[in-house]
């Protein structure tokens, strides 16, 4: 039998933590985070898109105006994998918080395009007509701008 005789002795260790990430993720800012996660879902990588979230929303204060933006990516997430009622609940809160906080600016129409577009996709086309409108009344970036053109085209097409 050797050495070891009839001992055998195998060894398995489990972390249960969150996952190890190198020294430059470890010093990303929100804002790093927010414009990662951003390009991750134009990507479709919606889980890493989810944990870019995560890592941000830790370093935001209660009433740090970027919430608005974590809560309008991950309305934009759940949009797209057509969770309807996760996305919309996720924009009704950042809705909720920015009009608490008084900001009216692009994430926020981006959230009344994010849940006019909800209600198209549940069929309720004039409830959906006026969150593109009040987003139409933000000023929203040129990108936002063209998902309610594009929304409103449908919902002529779908009148006529």
């Amino acid at each position: 039998f050797g050495d070891l005789g009839l001992a055998h002795r195998l060894s398995l260790t489990f972390r249960w933590s969150a996952p190890i990430h190198d020294a430059e993720d470890a010093s990303l800012s929100a804002d790093k985070r927010f414009a990662r996660a951003r390009r991750l879902i134009g990507s479709g990588s919606y889980a890493k898109a989810r944990e870019e979230l995560a890592a941000a929303i830790l370093e935001l204060g209660p009433d740090d105006r970027r919430q608005t933006l974590y809560h309008e990516l991950s309305g934009s997430i759940a949009f797209k994998e057509n969770d309807i009622r996760k996305a919309k609940a996720s924009y009704t809160e950042g809705l909720s918080l920015a009009g608490a906080l008084g900001i009216k600016d692009p994430s926020v129409a981006a959230m009344y395009e994010g849940l006019g577009s909800c209600l198209l996709a549940e069929g309720e086309v004039s409830y959906a007509l006026k969150f593109f409108r009040k987003a139409h009344e933000l000023d929203p970036s040129p990108n936002t701008g063209r998902l309610i053109e594009e929304a409103e085209k449908k919902l002529k097409n779908r009148k006529n």
